[in-house]
């Protein structure tokens, strides 16, 4: 069975997320996952997540992570300015369905929530989901490549 918990990660919040992100941060180590990073606020004392964004980005670049799980107010900021990078599928996931899709069709490598918008155990649900779930390819992948051709946009 597929699962992005066997390949190393990190989780990231800014203030927003801060509560989620510990949430699944404790939900994982309960469950004995703990290979990933914790990066990130440490706190509620207001930051800007477009640091945070880089620091995950530039791991999964470099290949220091396969993936990621960054956390804002609404999982819309971080995905937005992640989105911004050649070689980041970053998607803002609310359902469980959304975030079946993201993986299988669009072979997302970033899971966004929203820490203000998603209860705990939705939030819970729908990492599980994205975990889970394989990209497909095929068609899928040829689309992936015409989005890689058209590069960065910042």
């Amino acid at each position: 069975m597929f699962n992005l918990f066997s390949q190393p990660f990190a989780i990231s919040s800014d203030h927003g997320g801060y509560d989620l992100k510990t949430h699944l941060t404790g939900y994982m180590k309960n469950k004995g996952i703990t290979n990933f990073k914790e990066l990130g606020a440490t706190g509620k004392d207001i930051v800007h997540y477009p640091v945070f964004v880089e620091e995950m980005v530039q791991l999964i670049l470099n290949k220091d992570i396969a993936w990621g799980i960054m956390i804002c107010g609404t999982g819309m900021g971080t995905s937005i300015a992640a989105n911004r990078y050649q070689g980041i599928y970053s998607a803002r996931c609310n359902d469980v369905t959304i975030a079946r899709l993201a993986r299988s069709h669009n072979d997302a490598n970033i899971l966004n929530l929203g820490g203000r918008v998603t209860g705990n155990i939705l939030a819970e649900d729908i990492l599980e989901a994205f975990a889970s779930t394989s990209f497909l390819g095929d068609r899928y992948q040829t689309r992936k490549d015409m989005i890689d051709k058209m590069g960065n946009c910042g």
